[in-house]
Order: C-alpha cells, then sequence, then structure tokens
C-alpha cells in the first residue's frame, strides 16, 4: 500500500520555509529519512485541542476574576500560568497534601459522564477563597456556562465531594493522561496557585466539540425529560425525578494483565486468558457503582445477562443523589 501523503496548506508551508531560513530547523537530507518518536506511555491527546483549550480556560479566567469582585475577593485575581499534558500518577505526585480539591462530575445531554475531575486550590489561598459546598459550586456554573454558551452545548457540572487528599479521588487510570491547567494569582503580595486537572477520560465526549467550528448549530436534546433534569438540577432531592436519569451499564467479564509486547503481537483468532472462571458470576456496574452479579445467557441473537444478586436499588439512588446540588436559598 502506497504511503499516504501528506498535504501542507500555504500557511503551513510559508511558516516552515521560514522556520528553515531563520535556522529554527535544518532542511532535510535527501535518502535520510527523518524518525518520529512516539512515547506509548505518554500518547499525546490534546495537542489538536490547545487552542480551544487556552481560549477556554483564559475566558474562565476572567469569569472567575469577576465573580470575585462580586465577593469582595478583590486580593484575588488569576491569570493562566500554564497548561500541560501528564499523566494522572505525575498529578497526583505533584499535589501537596494537604490540599483543597473540589471534584466534580459533569452530565452531557442528560447522561452522567462516568469519569470525574477536579480544581485544586493551594492552601496559601484559603485565606482568600473559602472553598466551601457554595462557593465552590458557583466556580463550577461558570465553568459549564462557558462551555456551553461557546459550542451550544448542555453539559451541567455538579459538585459531587470537596476532598484534602488527591490520592483517593481516584479520577483516572494513573497511566492515563490529563490536562493540568495552572492559575497562578497576579495581585501583589498574595501569592497562590489554583489548578484544574481534567483527565482524558473525562474530556472524552466533549473533546468533538472543541474541533468544531463554534458557530455551527449543534442539534440540542429533545428528549422532554432529560430537558426538564438540566432545567431542574437546582431543586431539592426530594423534587427532582432522579429515577429519569440515564445510567450507563456495565457488565465486566474479568480482567487480565499483558505486556505490551504481548498485546502488539496479538492478532485475530489470538485468545486472551481472563481472570474469571467460565462458571463464575459477572459483575455489573451502574455508572462505576458495583449494582449486582448476573449470569451471560442469550436471548433470541443477543448476549445478555441474567441478575442474580443486587446490591439494591437504594445503594444505587444514594450514590446519584450526592451529585445533586441542593436549591439555593
Amino acid at each position: 500500500m502506497a504511503k499516504p501523503i501528506e498535504v501542507l496548506s500555504d500557511d503551513e508551508i510559508g511558516q516552515l520555509l521560514n522556520a528553515i531560513n531563520n535556522g529554527e530547523i535544518e532542511p532535510e537530507t535527501p535518502g535520510i529519512r527523518k524518525i518520529k518518536i512516539v512515547d506509548l506511555k505518554r500518547p499525546d491527546r490534546f495537542s489538536k485541542y490547545m487552542k480551544e483549550i487556552s481560549i477556554i480556560h483564559n475566558t474562565l479566567t476572567r469569569s472567575w476574576n469577576e465573580l470575585f469582585k462580586q465577593y469582595n475577593l478583590q486580593d484575588l485575581q488569576l491569570q493562566v500560568a500554564s497548561i500541560d499534558q501528564l499523566t494522572y500518577d505525575e498529578y497526583v505526585r505533584s499535589t501537596p497534601i494537604p490540599t483543597n480539591l473540589i471534584v466534580a462530575q459533569g452530565i452531557l445531554d442528560g447522561v452522567t459522564i462516568p469519569f470525574n475531575f477536579e480544581i485544586e486550590v493551594d492552601p496559601a489561598l484559603s485565606f482568600l477563597l473559602d472553598c466551601s459546598a457554595d462557593m465552590s459550586k458557583l466556580l463550577l456554573d461558570e465553568y459549564a456556562k462557558i462551555l456551553n454558551k461557546r459550542y451550544s452545548i448542555n453539559l451541567e457540572v455538579n459538585l459531587k465531594t470537596l476532598e484534602k487528599d488527591p490520592h483517593i479521588t481516584n479520577l483516572d487510570l494513573p497511566g492515563e493522561m490529563g490536562l493540568l491547567i495552572t492559575y497562578e494569582n497576579n495581585t501583589k503580595d498574595k501569592e497562590g496557585l489554583m489548578a484544574i486537572f481534567l483527565p482524558y477520560n473525562f474530556l472524552r465526549p466533549i473533546l468533538p466539540y472543541f474541533s468544531k467550528n463554534k458557530h455551527e448549530n449543534i442539534p440540542k436534546i429533545n428528549n422532554k425529560k432529560e430537558s426538564a433534569f438540566m432545567e431542574n438540577r437546582y431543586m431539592q432531592k426530594k423534587e427532582t425525578d432522579l429515577k429519569n436519569m440515564k445510567v450507563q451499564i456495565v457488565v465486566e467479564l474479568g480482567r487480565g494483565t499483558k505486556t505490551l509486547k504481548e498485546l502488539l503481537e496479538t492478532g485475530e483468532g489470538s485468545i486472551m486468558e481472563i481472570d474469571t472462571k467460565s462458571d463464575q458470576v459477572v459483575s455489573i456496574y451502574a455508572n462505576n457503582v458495583l449494582f449486582g452479579y448476573g449470569e451471560i445467557c442469550a436471548v433470541d441473537d443477543n448476549i445478555a445477562v441474567r441478575f442474580i444478586e443486587l446490591a439494591g436499588e437504594k445503594i444505587i439512588l444514594q450514590e446519584f443523589a450526592e451529585y445533586e446540588v441542593e436549591k439555593e436559598v
């Protein structure tokens, strides 16, 4: 199969020629192949979205700064210091303990995103910014408003919990990449940092919108029940129709461990063993919450699962109730 030809735009050609003329890069020598090194342990997840990500979080900075002024926090005025890609494990190891963590969950078009993200507030800023539930909700609301306005999406960002230790929030797998947006306080004599860590698996359903033209009309949800739930997200729990929320069901057959070499050598027809015996039951999860156990069966031409033990409806409702936001007084 012929190797596809990469076609550069006029702007890209101009930038390339200018870089060669300025000595920033060397022209390619005929007969010598250039090798692009790819780090499989640190995949590039966000490069093509970095411009949009920068725009979003600079806009968020202005929105937050206006919010701080409204609450007489003139000594807290943020600016974006850096935007970096790093693994979740690197982020956790670089985060001080104790710190102030605002753990948040997203709901996109009425469907809960199964991975969370968090905002870290440097303890040095604690005397300025009270990381209470009320203030945290205000920060998250501004974040959702900016994304919804720019991309015409239906995203809700709710406070899940407030924590002090990054090791217990379990946002993603240790080796998975994430995005760290660091803010510094530019007020004189008032040092301190804030940061947002966005796991790749949280951003996955949102990233496609970043590559769209922000003026495109993206179809909105039509389901009346989902619309009602989104509009009433500040209602008290007893008034919220929680049972109409869509839940992602995952049936886990089992798990296994392979080296990268073994994985790359896997081909069609290969058999991979997992840790579940053929006569054991399988685990059933609802939005990463254990819901029960079952056994695999067939219904017509489809694979199905028969429930043989349930964790209980109360456990599931209690878990989702944590995502609700109390009605503002």
